[in-house]
């Protein structure tokens, strides 16, 4: 097996986050404690805009919101 075929038949890793885009929201599912840990340090998230494990944000906040954590090591799933 060559190493190409070898990488196609991992599984793919599971996220830290998802973001779901519901028209004028978006909402960000943390799905791990890093996720959570990273949001507490790098993003200011409103009381009010926390929905159980997650948050709600408005869409043009998403990519600088992924790129982040990205940039942090985490898997995200949009």
């Amino acid at each position: 097996m060559n190493l190409a075929a070898l990488f196609d038949s991992l599984p793919a890793p599971s996220p830290d986050l998802i973001v779901t885009k519901c028209g004028t929201l978006a909402l960000i599912n943390l799905l791990t404690p890093a996720a959570r840990d990273w949001v507490d340090e790098a993003v200011e998230v409103p009381s009010w805009a926390w929905m159980g494990q997650g948050f709600a944000c408005e869409p043009r906040l998403v990519d600088t919101l992924l790129g982040g954590a990205m940039d942090a090591g985490l898997q995200v799933s949009a």
